[in-house]
């Protein structure tokens, strides 16, 4: 049946953090029930600061929210759930003692005579569970013992089993296989046809197309496009997301890997996160460690280059051993071991004299690449080995091709090189060597040769 009014409206939403250049920009968009609308970009464009109004954590400073055709005053939106807006963006946090269940959080927990009926809420709690393919899963099992793709799952579960108008989505399927992003995509589809509008927040093109019926691109603030999916390709939407035409990458090596073996670790472990993790790498090689998030390739890398406390294992750099000297971020510096953080902890605290560094790498970095300065902090101390843990997390493509063509350049320098992605795609393009890292374990090595998204994905998603 049609309905009478959009599920929710903006119109010319305006927000800015502090004096500058604004977070939104005159944002209008309409959501109609039973739809899916897409918004794409990168981090940083305003993805997330869009749902932060909807969600009532922030208040615009200016343009109008519209939800089922009332327009909503300020402090409308404190309790956005009672209007039927509901939100996933990162799992909620749970002690160590509370449950599936406790996750769930039943509207209407069966009683008698005051007592809760636990058979008859397990039941539910099953019921609901199953609608995301985890109706065998306990609940009463400890929420934090469970993967965070699991995890996600319960808390879309969660949201789905209540009463809803519109669904913001923030990067679901960040930290999810693709079985069970694959189960995220069902339900999604199941809520639409239910009447549910669905804002899909995501950096990914072909999710974007994938799963929804509108995709509009934002960038730097605004929204500079909207296409019908079936009308636009991956490659227009990655054009649009950064403001130019993107060219593919494609690693070439134009250097081989020496014959010696510049790095080793040996039974590398970290409490709750890594187990005996050993791997050798040759001068100028690209290893790659992927697993999902909380896998414990972070760690690995963060742990060889000094950054977190190991428990046990060595550390070798060519023929001398560095073991007693990594206690430490400097100690590893002075050792020739560079770290590369993740964007989101890179600053200008990277290094102040960071920039000056020489090289070609540096000069393929733009200004607007969080990146630059943690790269061009480690190549000023002349490193032998350079660690990167998950180098493009939340760039834009632009950027993202920048330090992938900057790994490969630094590879046929010589310098050996260990990457930690969650993105077995990122890994195929930059590395020669993959491990696959499952609950803080090597699962599996791959030549470059036995690359293959759908037997990565599969190992992380069964360990098999």
């Amino acid at each position: 049946m049609p309905y009478l009014f959009p599920a929710i409206i903006t119109r010319d939403l305006e927000f800015s953090y502090r004096v500058g250049r604004p977070a939104l920009s005159g944002v209008s968009l309409s959501i109609e029930p039973g739809t899916i609308h897409a918004i794409l970009g990168a981090s940083g464009t305003g993805k997330s600061t869009l749902r932060k109004l909807l969600m009532g954590q922030e208040s615009p400073s200016g343009g109008t929210i519209h939800v089922q055709g009332k327009i909503c005053q300020r402090g409308d939106l404190r309790d956005p759930s009672a209007l039927g807006i509901r939100s996933v963006f990162s799992p909620r946090v749970f002690t160590g003692k509370q449950t599936v269940g406790d996750a769930i959080g039943l509207e209407e927990v069966p009683t008698r005579f005051g007592l809760v009926l636990h058979k008859e809420r397990d039941k539910r709690i099953a019921g609901i569970l199953s609608k995301v393919g985890l109706g065998d899963l306990d609940p009463n099992v400890r929420f934090c013992s469970l993967s965070a793709g699991t995890q996600k799952l319960i808390e879309i579960a969660s949201i789905c089993s209540k009463s809803t108008t519109l669904l913001v989505l923030d990067d679901p399927t960040a930290s999810l296989t693709t079985a069970e992003a694959n189960v995220l995509y069902e339900n999604l589809s199941s809520l639409r046809s239910g009447g549910i509008a669905i804002l899909y927040l995501t950096s990914r093109p072909e999710e974007a197309l994938d799963v929804a019926d509108v995709v509009s691109v934002m960038r730097d603030g605004r929204l500079v496009s909207t296409h019908d999916p079936d009308e636009i390709f991956v490659a227009g939407l990655e054009g649009e997301m950064v403001g130019r035409e993107v060219p593919p990458f494609a690693h070439t090596r134009q250097v081989g890997c020496g014959p010696e073996v510049a790095l080793r670790i040996e039974g590398l472990s970290v409490e709750h996160c890594v187990n005996g993790v050993s791997l050798k790498a040759k001068r100028g090689e690209v290893i790659g460690l992927l697993g999902l998030e909380g896998g414990g390739q972070s760690e690995v890398v963060q742990a060889a280059a000094g950054v977190l406390p190991k428990d046990s294992g060595e550390i070798f750099l060519q023929a001398s051993s560095v073991a007693s000297k990594v206690i430490s971020r400097e100690h590893a510096v002075a050792a020739g071991i560079g770290f590369v953080p993740n964007p989101s902890e890179c600053s200008g605290s990277a290094g102040s004299d960071a920039t000056a560094s020489p090289g070609r790498l540096l000069r393929n970095l733009n200004d607007q690449n969080p990146q630059k300065k943690a790269i061009g902090a480690s190549l000023q101390y002349k490193c032998s080995v350079l660690f990167f843990d998950q180098p493009t997390k939340g760039l834009n493509l632009a950027c993202r091709l920048e330090v992938w063509q900057s790994i490969a350049s630094l590879s046929d320098q010589g310098i050996t090189i260990v990457v930690s992605s969650t993105d077995p795609r990122e890994l195929m393009q930059v590395s020669d060597r993959i491990a696959v890292i499952a609950n803080g374990h090597v699962a599996r090595w791959f030549e470059r040769r036995e690359f293959s998204q759908e037997r990565l994905e599969k190992l992380l998603r069964t360990g098999k």
